[in-house]
């Protein structure tokens, strides 16, 4: 059965800060751990997919600008230009606002299965827990897809929050449903874990190769902290 109870009651500010201090906690852990090594292939990954996203977005606005340009001319070659031009940077400027959107989700969905072992090995290394997974590379990308592209209709950090927690409750067995109402039952920490990952993407290069691992880490610490509380005493 799965671990969903509510936590004792706290501040909000107290769990959203505990959230956000998790990040403090990660370097430690890895280097406890010996896990930095799972930094390199999702910072790889994440990278390249940051940096694609930016090209094919200038490639779409010169694209856009040119499509104008043939359509409209205007006797004016001044006026022409500007409006050729105008319509490439506010395409690109659209596109850029969608970038700072939807990055987060994608870069999260694309290396789900890379973060979901990371949660699985902090947890090994926490609990002495033998791995378990029960989802396949594709049912894993499709699982964070489901929590991810939900989270996009939503309040930003909150809802990437919950994306980074679901790796170690889907290791633990937890179905989509029930990670989402244990997220309901821990809002304020996911925000703060989500602020945390939304600050390290706001980095350009460092940060889009630092943020997935260093947010499934932080996320996978604080829910562990966070299952332990709500586990019944052993009665002695």
């Amino acid at each position: 059965m799965s671990e969903i109870n509510t936590p004792p009651a706290r501040s909000t500010f107290r769990c959203f800060m505990d959230g956000l201090r998790a990040y403090t906690r990660v370097a430690g852990t890895l280097t406890r751990h010996k896990l930095w090594h799972y930094l390199l292939l999702p910072a790889i990954v994440s990278l390249v997919i940051s940096t694609g996203l930016i090209i094919a977005m200038f490639i779409a606005g010169g694209n856009i600008a040119g499509w104008v340009d043939a359509k409209v001319n205007l006797d004016t070659v001044w006026l022409d230009k500007l409006v050729t031009y105008s319509a490439g940077i506010l395409a690109f400027v659209a596109m850029l606002i969608g970038f700072f959107f939807l990055h987060k989700h994608i870069v999260i969905v694309a290396l789900s299965p890379f973060l979901g072992r990371l949660a699985e090995n902090i947890i090994r290394a926490s609990e002495g827990e033998e791995p378990t997974p029960t989802l396949s590379t594709t049912q894993s990308i499709r699982r964070a897809a489901h929590i991810n592209i939900r989270s996009v209709i939503f309040v930003e950090a909150r809802f990437v929050g919950y994306g980074l927690i679901d790796f170690p409750l889907e290791y633990r067995g937890f179905t989509v449903a029930e990670s989402i109402q244990y997220s309901k039952g821990h809002r304020a920490e996911s925000t703060g874990i989500g602020t945390g990952y939304i600050l390290l993407m706001l980095i350009p290069v460092v940060g889009w190769m630092l943020a997935p691992t260093f947010g499934t880490a932080a996320g996978t610490i604080k829910t562990l902290d966070e299952l332990k509380r709500s586990r019944p005493k052993t009665q002695a």
